[in-house]
């Protein structure tokens, strides 16, 4: 199955966060330590592997994890 343009333009968007992570907590840390090459902070996307392996982590409410492998294979878990 092919993805459509939009749908795809709306996974790789990454949900609104009202405000900064908890302090401490890992996301607050590679918010404001990881380098350009690990994260992306205009997009969101942690690189851990260049295109092999991508993941995103928001908390809009509830928590949001992206993941994509391989640029082929894309999964979200929400709760």
């Amino acid at each position: 199955m092919v993805v459509s343009p939009n749908p795809r333009a709306e996974f790789e968007e990454p949900p609104d966060t009202p405000g900064w992570p908890e302090i401490g907590s890992r996301a607050f840390v590679n918010l404001l330590v990881a380098g350009d090459k690990v994260y992306d902070p205009e997009s969101g996307w942690r690189m851990l592997q260049e295109r092999r392996y991508r993941s995103l982590v928001a908390q809009p409410g509830e928590t949001v994890v992206r993941i994509v492998l391989s640029e082929y294979l894309a999964c979200e878990v929400v709760w």
